[in-house]
């Protein structure tokens, strides 16, 4: 890194870095999380709701269910900021209220404070963890919101605060928070309300901490006084204090409330009331806290000796953690929620600092470590009143997206977003289709697949830096060539660039430890960009911000502007930036460094470690030059703490003694004093786990300690990595034994084994590594940690610069301070390249048989993996869209790159990687930041079809709406998949499709609708398979017969027996002649049916002739006791006719068995038929026979009626039940019963009308769907293209075969939309528009040619379902149709084609899309003469069946098969 001076321009907004560090399960581009979901409660509540505490009654006490209490906390992670929110009623089950995020800025973890404005709001900041890298950024550019935590709704407010841990700080007795952002020598003071709305907005000289809104202004500290600001900025003294105040609250009667740090770890807690200050309780300064709940009380939190005046206070004690997070009526104390992406951090590296000495050097064995993350939470707190600890799950969120952006990045005045206009591609640029930032000024590329860096494990990093401390990192221990080839260097020499350094005033060296705790705050580690796993290739991780020269001050669309003249050129694992530069575009003061070199630090950790350490050595340099020494403790190189002030300068650079006539003094700036109240005074030293076993959540809020408190954390107890290695290279997958995933060996402590509390332990010393907060705030710098500075503007902090000689906090450093862990301390070759990936493993073969693969990158390109160099069968272009206003000096036009990324992974070993956007988030159609893709076969397939597959990479692929497009001669077609559900290594098909003789071609934009830039696409490569993939059968026919007849009518009777009767037993033969008589039959075949037994009885009809088969019978008792029985079968005929208004009925029935009294005494039998509506005799019925039987004289006769009934035509349409009664008499005594015969709720029902048009009044059974049989042998054509249909298309049109009737549509439906028109004509205007080009190829049919003379025959729109149905595809849902599409181009396509064999075939029309056969409907290019024939006869059908509207039909035809 290069020097940072303290002065620097004040930023107004923020500025994103994509150099990431932290104790974070960082996940590559690749993974996609295995977050599990919610599991939905049912519907009948339990007596707690899923997730709540369980058996509230003991753990919650009395009254849980009826406290309005709620509490609220948040959560790090690495998809948001989590904010969580559990209520007292429901026994304290969470729930995530939001996930708050700017997904289009790059972020490792999403950290942030929150406030509770009143039970229904909540205020917060949020930022991505590496703003607390930067000063500018951490005090004053993280994002704000207001969050409803009833129903989630987020505000997103239009200015940006401090990430200080008192920022917000929430009033709830005037329902308002105020947010800090500290600038310069001022401070903003922004007051809101709980609908996001600005009530005051001021601006204060000097230093202003935790502030808290008051009804005319804030409560506050200005260094060691409680103060008063008004609205106007006019501040006012309340009380002096002896340092800063914190954790200020004020409460409804004017009563302020407050903690005084009185040394290095004691505190008073204050109240401030009618101008007098009073102590009211004492403690430990870390043991105690102070939280106001949203009824206005304030709890004092952790342990506190309480005075005399406490009682009086108010204030209502809490035995609970200091750093919990208390509810609204102060019913739970929430303990720090630390997410699994930090967590893990804490569980892989809790023990990495202990057990260690000098001689330890076993590698430490496998273990498991999750390659995906949660976002699930585990949350765990203490009940105050009954001191029971809960410990409860919140399920992860349905979204992790961080919703609408932010308006103080679209630059908006009010919570909105911009919407950016589109932009246009400059054709004649060459850049718009190239990758590589070919005009940038940093000297090694972006995206340029001839320069990729290997991501080293964390066994490399460690090695190189335990190799490069002690001067011993040369070429000999490298594996030299491969991938380091790439550098133009024949051997790489790490030391022989970059010697060995040396320190002023001192033969030590450079602590591992210190070093790899840079590495570790800088860059997580990393060589490679951030998406690269360990043993993947990548572009080398050049910080995207640093890259392009991204600035801050304005809207998203102005942070995504490149500014190459302000480009820093970090590069890699130790973000090194010093020569960096191309020639001639050199910083000042800056020579580049030789073209060789440069691309050694950039795609080289080892080289990149060895610059990096002697930058580092620079910063001791720096304070120990003669004249400005600044040295800590005994000034021992090798204990890690005597680094402190290196490391201060490391970050932020030193104001040397050379400058100081013009600065006014010299030194190290203020920013970084541990004193600073911007950090608590009651913090630990960073990531102490032997004092904190919670001490994750450091990593999760970084922006509470300055960065060489945060590198000396690491330093001391190590950074998760998220993987976990061997030596050899060897990644262990999880449920593999052993597994350690810390980044690097810890520092050690020597002592005593004991508590951190204790001075001489180990863990003491450990625990203060870093220094009390007054070690450079003090006399010898004019400072007072009791009253830091205070300043109007920013010369007045330069006296607060420390340049003492000499700060100490350990006086006997030589055996308290920390001691160097080398792991590697005999010199070894090099570490193993990272092998055995469970994800990110290149493939490099396997595509589909017989594919033409298009990679993602032209041939030849050099993955230096397994895979070798890559081939293609065709080109890869991306096209990216320029920013018009970018044609200043030192700008860059195409932002988008800034968003792509290559990995070492996927087919071929290399692929590419964006994020999905929408036109909000700069995306959209030519969009600043979107990025196209296309992949282009190097000519036209043979036979002109091809399946399609893309291939989905197992990492860097997680939008599951990637929108593919293939360009086909008729058209693109637009396909959508899922890259989450296939990220696997996966060709996932797009399609089968005609290419004719154009070469195909596949794009893929990162636009879709709901992109937020938080989501992965991939785009690796496409194969073609070309084959016949029309999955047409053969449909061979012959010739047409011009001579065959017109196939009859279907007149097949139907069962129509309600549903449930079964199948009764077949009529004996005399029985059946018996019932066939010709004198009463008018349906012949009705004798032949089985009879239904009992009640069971059988009915069938066709469209014309009805027939109820069954028996009926008759009981007599006498006092309850059956004395006789007789049975009967009885035939019922109706006959109807479609042109006339009258039927004849027929009833025939025969005694068939007797017992009792009916056998032996004569039946008498009354039978009477009538009809249900408007009906009426034709005359008196005719007989045969005789109505008594003597079944004991062996009489079972068979009795006959006929009748004729006519339709009384009152109305136009009725339906009508014939119905006969009968009754009996059996010794001259009614029997039991009468009995009933009937079609009356059956499926028999009568239907006459004069609807029908061009039919005369007449009936038929409306429930009988008729069969129109189509003369296949005289149309073949129209019979096989009905075949096809029928056969191979889900709707089965017309078949009976798979019961799918067509349902006609009336001659006199007209259209809703057209009256004018027949609904059955704009329906084939959709189908088959005169518009349509019928396929000229298709065969025609002279000899069916007919007229006077003959019209010739010319090709014909031939389309199933008909247009006269309401089965027709042309036919609207809001028309009542029942499978719509848009036009006749979405049916399969097909075209009937005589061979010269004299053969004729149905062929798939390749002018389209190939077929899906899941086609709604049928489009074919037949004769003309055969398409209008063959329906020809349908006229005649619908008035032979009276077919009315909506009726259903059967289309059969005749017995053709292909």
């Amino acid at each position: 890194m290069t020097s940072r001076r303290e002065r620097r321009r004040a930023l107004t907004i923020l500025a994103a870095t994509a150099a990431v560090a932290g104790l974070i399960q960082v996940q590559p581009a690749a993974a996609k999380p295995l977050a599990p979901k919610p599991t939905p409660t049912s519907n009948p509540a339990p007596a707690a709701p899923k997730g709540a505490v369980k058996t509230p009654d003991t753990t919650l006490g009395k009254g849980w269910k009826t406290s309005g209490d709620r509490a609220v906390t948040s959560a790090a992670d690495s998809d948001g900021l989590h904010l969580l929110v559990a209520d007292s009623k429901n026994a304290y089950a969470w729930k995530t209220v939001t996930v708050l995020s700017e997904p289009q800025l790059p972020a490792d973890t999403w950290i942030g404070n929150s406030c509770v404005m009143d039970d229904h709001h909540a205020a917060v900041v949020y930022a991505p963890r590496t703003f607390t890298n930067k000063p500018d950024l951490m005090m004053g550019g993280a994002f704000t919101a207001i969050v409803n935590l009833d129903d989630g709704s987020v505000t997103k407010l239009p200015f940006t605060a401090s990430l200080a841990y008192f920022d917000p700080t929430c009033n709830p007795v005037t329902h308002t928070a105020a947010f800090t952002a500290l600038r310069d020598a001022e401070t903003r003071l922004v007051t809101v309300d709980t609908k996001g709305a600005t009530v005051a907005d001021t601006t204060a000289k000097g230093e202003i901490t935790s502030a808290v809104p008051t009804g005319d202004g804030v409560i506050a500290a200005a260094g060691n006084r409680l103060v008063h600001v008004d609205r106007k900025g006019r501040t006012t003294e309340l009380a002096a204090t002896e340092h800063a105040p914190y954790g200020i609250r004020v409460t409804g009667d004017g009563t302020v409330t407050y903690i005084d740090r009185t040394g290095d770890t004691g505190a008073d807690v204050q109240t401030y009331a009618h101008g007098r200050k009073t102590t009211v309780a004492s403690g430990p300064l870390t043991a105690m806290n102070l939280r106001q709940g949203t009824d206005g009380t304030v709890y004092l939190t952790g342990r506190a000796s309480r005075g005399k005046n406490f009682a009086a206070s108010g204030i209502t004690p809490l035995n609970v953690s200091p750093d919990a997070d208390v509810s609204t009526r102060g019913r739970l104390a929430v303990d720090p929620v630390v997410s699994p992406a930090v967590l893990a951090g804490v569980d892989n590296i809790e023990d990495a600092g202990r057990g260690f000495s000098r001689t330890t050097t076993r590698e430490p064995a496998a273990q498991t470590t999750p390659g995906r993350i949660s976002h699930a939470l585990t949350v765990t707190g203490t009940v105050p009143h009954t001191g029971r600890r809960t410990t409860q799950t919140a399920a992860a969120p349905g979204t992790t997206a961080g919703g609408r952006t932010s308006p103080a990045l679209t630059g908006s005045s009010k919570p909105q977003m911009s919407t950016m206009s589109m932009l246009t591609t400059a054709d004649a640029d060459p850049r718009a289709n190239d990758p590589v930032d070919t005009d940038a000024w940093c000297s090694v590329p972006r995206n340029d697949t001839a320069t990729q860096a290997l991501q080293p494990t964390p066994n490399q990093v460690e090695w190189a830096v335990d190799m490069a401390v002690r001067g011993d990192l040369h070429s000999g221990y490298l594996t030299q060539g491969g991938w380091r080839s790439q550098t133009g260097l024949s051997t790489i020499d790490p030391q022989g660039m970059f010697p060995s350094p040396t320190l002023n005033g001192t033969s030590g060296r450079i602590p591992a430890q210190v070093e790899l705790g840079i590495l570790a705050q800088e860059s997580n580690l990393w060589q490679a960009e951030s998406g690269a796993i360990p043993g993947q290739m990548g572009s080398p991780l050049a910080a995207v911000d640093g890259y392009y020269g991204h600035q801050t001050g304005g809207t998203l669309a102005d942070y995504w502007t490149i500014n190459w003249d302000k480009s820093d050129c970090g590069y890699g694992v130790g973000q090194v930036t010093d020569g960096m530069r191309k020639a001639g575009y050199e910083k000042e003061g800056e020579t580049s460094l030789p073209v060789s070199t440069q691309r050694a630090v950039a795609v080289d950790y080892a080289t990149n470690i060895a610059a990096s350490l002697h930058i580092l050595a620079d910063k001791w340099n720096e304070v120990h030059e003669s004249g400005q020494t600044i040295t800590v403790n005994n000034d021992d190189p090798a204990k890690p703490e005597n680094w402190f002030a290196a490391v201060w300068n490391y970050n932020l650079g030193f104001n040397t003694k050379a400058d100081e006539g013009t600065n006014g003094n010299w030194g190290l700036g203020w920013y970084n004093n541990p004193a600073n109240p911007v950090y608590p005074a009651s913090r630990l030293s960073f990531m102490n786990t032997d004092v904190d076993p919670l001490a994750a959540k450091d990593a999760a809020q970084p922006q509470q300690w300055p960065y060489e408190e945060k590198v000396m954390g690491w330093a001391a107890w190590s950074i998760d990595t998220g993987h976990s290695y061997a030596t050899s290279g060897r990644q262990d997958w999880p449920g593999e034994s052993g597994f350690s995933s810390a980044g690097f060996r810890p520092a050690y402590w020597n002592g005593a084994t004991g508590v951190y509390t204790i001075p001489g332990n180990a863990t003491y010393n450990r625990a203060h590594v870093s220094p009390p907060l007054d070690t450079f705030c003090n006399a010898q710098n004019g400072c007072d940690a009791a009253n830091p500075p205070v300043c109007s503007d920013a010369a007045c902090y330069t006296p607060y610069w420390w340049n003492a000689s000499n700060a100490t906090w350990k006086s006997d450093c030589a055996t308290t301070c920390g001691f160097e862990n080398i792991k590697y301390q005999t010199l070894i070759s090099e570490p193993g390249r990272g092998t055995r990936l469970q994800y990110g493993t290149p493939v490099c073969s396997g595509a589909p048989s017989g594919a033409k693969v298009v990679d993602s990158d032209p041939a030849g390109v050099n993955t230096w993996g397994a895979c070798g160099t890559t081939t293609t069968d065709g080109s890869f272009q991306f096209t990216f869209y320029p920013d018009p206003n970018a044609t200043g000096p030192g700008l860059g036009q195409y932002d988008a790159k800034a968003d792509l990324h290559q990995i070492g992974g996927g087919y071929q070993g290399h692929f590419w990687y964006t994020h999905a956007r929408d036109a909000d988030h700069l995306g959209g159609d030519e969009g600043r930041m979107t990025i196209l893709g296309d992949w282009k076969l190097d000519s036209a397939v043979s036979g002109s079809q091809a399946k399609v597959y893309v291939h989905i990479p197992d990492t860097g692929a997680q939008v599951t709406n990637a929108t593919y497009q293939v360009i086909t001669p008729f058209g693109t077609v637009t396909k959508t998949v899922d890259q989450n559900a296939n990220e696997s290594n996966t060709w996932v098909s797009l399609g089968a499709y005609n290419f004719k003789d154009q070469a195909p071609e596949v794009r893929l934009s990162n636009t879709t609708p709901d992109g937020s830039a938080d989501k992965d696409v991939a785009y690796d490569a496409v194969a073609f398979v070309p084959g016949d993939y029309s999955g047409m059968p053969s449909v061979a026919f012959g010739d047409p017969d011009v001579n065959a007849a017109q196939p009859g009518d279907l007149t097949t009777p139907q069962d129509m027996t309600p549903d449930g009767i079964s199948q009764g037993e077949e009529p004996i033969d005399s029985i059946q002649q018996e019932f066939s008589d010709p004198q009463h039959t008018y349906v012949p075949w009705c004798a032949a049916k089985p009879f239904g037994f009992g009640t069971s009885r059988k009915i069938w009809t066709n469209r014309t002739e009805g027939c109820i088969k069954g028996q009926f019978g008759f009981v007599k008792s006498v006092n309850g006791t059956v004395t006789g029985t007789a049975t009967f079968d009885f035939q019922a005929e109706m006959k109807l006719y479609s042109d006339e208004i009258g039927w004849n009925t027929a009833f025939k029935f025969k005694l068939v068995d007797a017992s009792g009294e009916a056998a032996s005494e004569p039946l008498y039998v009354t039978v009477g038929d009538t009809c249900s509506s408007d009906c009426t005799k034709n005359g008196p019925r005719s007989e045969s026979g005789n109505l008594w039987w003597d079944y004991g004289l062996g009489d079972e006769h068979t009795y006959s009626m006929s009748q004729i009934w006519d339709w009384g035509q009152s109305r136009s349409s009725d339906l009508l039940f014939p119905k006969w009664s009968m009754e009996g008499e059996l010794g001259g005594v009614w029997t039991d019963n009468n009995t009933d015969v009937t079609t009356d709720g059956a499926k028999a029902e009568i239907r006459c009308d004069s609807i029908v048009p061009q039919t005369y009044p007449g009936c038929v059974f409306d429930r009988y769907k008729p069969t129109y049989v189509m003369n296949s042998k005289k149309f073949p054509a129209a019979a096989a293209h009905a075949w096809l249909v029928q056969n191979k298309l889900p709707g089965h049109y017309g078949s009976k075969d798979y019961d799918a009737p067509l349902t006609y549509l009336g001659s006199n439906v007209t259209s809703l939309s057209d009256p004018t028109k027949k609904q059955s004509t704009v329906n084939r205007d959709v189908i088959c528009p005169s518009s349509w080009v019928r396929n000229q190829e298709a065969s025609l049919s002279p000899e069916l040619n007919e007229g006077d003379p003959p019209q010739d025959d010319t090709q014909s729109c031939d389309e199933l379902a008909f247009a006269a149905s309401y089965n027709s595809a042309g036919m609207s849902a809001a028309a009542g149709g029942y499978n719509p599409v848009g036009s006749g181009d979405e049916c399969l396509q097909t075209y009937a084609k005589r061979g010269s064999d004299g053969v004729w075939n149905l062929l798939p029309d390749l002018r389209y899309p190939l077929p899906t056969w899941n086609e709604k409907c049928g489009r074919a290019t037949i004769s003309n003469n055969q398409n209008t024939q063959s329906m020809r006869p349908f006229a005649q059908f619908i008035v032979r069946n009276k077919l009315m509207d909506k009726d259903e039909y059967w289309l059969d035809l005749d017995g053709f098969t292909p």
